[in-house]
C-alpha cells in the first residue's frame, strides 16, 4: 500500500470544504472518497471528543451542514453525498490513521507471503499466510512494528496491500 496521498481537483476541494464543515460543528474528517465514475462524494466522520465513531445525529448534522456548499456551480449536478462514520473496523490508508491505531489489533493483509525461511520464530500456523491480525505497536514514516504472539515484525508500507482495525467485541 503506498499510503493515500494528498487529494488533487475536486476531491482536494471536497476535502477543504468538508474539514470547514466539520470545525464548524465540532466534528473531524477522519477520510474522504470522491467516485468520480458515479459522483459519489463519501465523507467518514468522526467526533473531535476522542470516539472515532459517529452517530447517524452527527452524519445528519454535518450532511445538512454540507449542502448550502454543495449547491454551487463547480459541484456536479448529479453528486451523492454519503456521509458516515469509519466503523469500527476503519481503514488505515493515511500516516495518522496509523499512529491513531497505536496499541489496536489490525487485520493487515501484505504483498507476498510470510515464510519460515525468512523470518525466525515464524508460527507455524502463519506460514505462508498473507492475511493475519497483529498488535501495532510503532509507525513512522516508512514502516510500522507489529507483534504476532511473542514475535515482532516490520513492514514498509509499500509491503502492506490493505490494513483495518480488528473491532474489540468485548462487552464485558
Amino acid at each position: 500500500m503506498v499510503l493515500k496521498g494528498d487529494p488533487t481537483g475536486l476531491e482536494k476541494k471536497f476535502l477543504e470544504i468538508a474539514k470547514q464543515v466539520g470545525k464548524e460543528i465540532n466534528l473531524d474528517v477522519y477520510d474522504l472518497d470522491f467516485l468520480q465514475g458515479n459522483s459519489t462524494l463519501r465523507i467518514f466522520i468522526s467526533r473531535k471528543d476522542g470516539e472515532c465513531t459517529a452517530d447517524i445525529n452527527d452524519c445528519a448534522s454535518f450532511d445538512r451542514a454540507m449542502t448550502p456548499y454543495l449547491e454551487e456551480d463547480w459541484v456536479p449536478e448529479d453528486l451523492i453525498l454519503e456521509c458516515s462514520s469509519p466503523g469500527l473496523d476503519r481503514r488505515l490508508n493515511q500516516l495518522e490513521h496509523f499512529k491513531s491505531a497505536i496499541g489496536e489489533n489490525l487485520d493487515l493483509q501484505i504483498m507476498g507471503k510470510l515464510r519460515k525461511e525468512d523470518i525466525e520464530g515464524l508460527p507455524k500456523k502463519l506460514n505462508g499466510q498473507n492475511k493475519f491480525s497483529a498488535l501495532l505497536e510503532e509507525v513512522d514514516a516508512e514502516k510500522i512494528k507489529i507483534k504476532i504472539e511473542d514475535l515482532e515484525l516490520e513492514f514498509g508500507f509499500d509491503k502492506i496491500k490493505k490494513a483495518k482495525i480488528l473491532p474489540n467485541y468485548n462487552f464485558n
